[in-house]
């Protein structure tokens, strides 16, 4: 298979699985996330938008780990893959760590922008964003601005 449909193809990686009711790709998340800094940070680099667009990329090959049960050997072991990845497809992005903390929340806040959005009931829609905060946040309230309407 050519790199290009490779890349492509990487794309479709569904995200919440463990959470029915939920569906995603990893194309149409990592846009989102890209789209979110473009909107919000007048000043983000082409490095960062370059990470919003790749950042889940290794999950074609390693599955998406739900963010509660990343521990420590998971996130080295995600980012040996991705090493890997970057490397074989030529592709490669620096950030510094404003980039890493703008990347980070940005890709918290179009997990939550999904999960409003989806058509599910009100209580997995909760137990979503709930794990998705603890995992990221460790309890603290996300400053996302995302207020119930």
């Amino acid at each position: 298979m050519d790199k290009n449909a490779e890349l492509l193809l990487a794309g479709r990686t569904r995200r919440w699985h463990t959470i029915a009711g939920l569906d995603q790709d990893t194309a149409a998340h990592s846009w989102g996330v890209a789209v979110l800094m473009l909107l919000n940070e007048p000043n983000v680099s082409f490095e960062a938008i370059k990470a919003a667009l790749l950042h889940d990329l290794h999950e074609h090959w390693s599955g998406d780990t739900p963010s509660p049960a990343k521990d420590e050997d998971t996130r080295r072991s995600e980012e040996r893959i991705q090493a890997r990845i970057k490397k074989h497809f030529g592709i490669n992005w620096e950030m510094d760590w404003a980039d890493h903390a703008m990347l980070r929340k940005y890709d918290a806040m179009e997990a939550l922008y999904f999960i409003k959005s989806e058509d599910v009931a009100a209580e997995r829609r909760y137990e979503a964003a709930e794990r998705l905060r603890m995992a990221i946040y460790g309890g603290r309230q996300l400053p996302l601005g995302l207020g119930e309407e």
